[in-house]
């Protein structure tokens, strides 16, 4: 039962970007969603956060899908596995916002708290 719910948070994090990507931002990108009147409203660094949201998500449930992969096969160290994950989300989000939000800071914080033996 756990190796299916991983493997269901696998497809659906799949379904999540590649969806989200062809019925959202890439409407947004050819139907002039990124028009001067939105860009007023938002920053373009902050139309980036906002899409790189939504991957991060994805991201987030990688790591949520190998808990419960690993706890169907017994074996699975936690604090490693999420340690793991909060640090390729602080990367992620680091590259994706070119710096310009500080939750890489915050999500490198939680890696490495989680990563660093006591």
């Amino acid at each position: 039962m756990l190796a299916s719910a991983g493997g269901l948070t696998l497809l659906l994090l799949a379904a999540h970007s590649i969806l989200g990507e062809r019925l959202i931002f890439a409407r947004l990108r050819e139907g002039g969603g990124w028009s001067e009147a939105a860009l007023n409203l938002l920053a373009l660094r902050r139309w980036w956060a906002i899409r790189a949201s939504w991957h991060l998500v994805s991201v987030l449930a990688a790591g949520v899908a190998a808990l419960l992969i690993g706890m169907a096969f017994g074996s699975v160290d936690v604090e490693t596995t999420l340690g793991v994950t909060f640090l390729v989300g602080a990367v992620y989000w680091a590259v994706a916002t070119r710096f310009g939000h500080p939750g890489w800071i915050v999500l490198g914080a939680i890696a490495g708290l989680l990563l660093v033996p006591i």
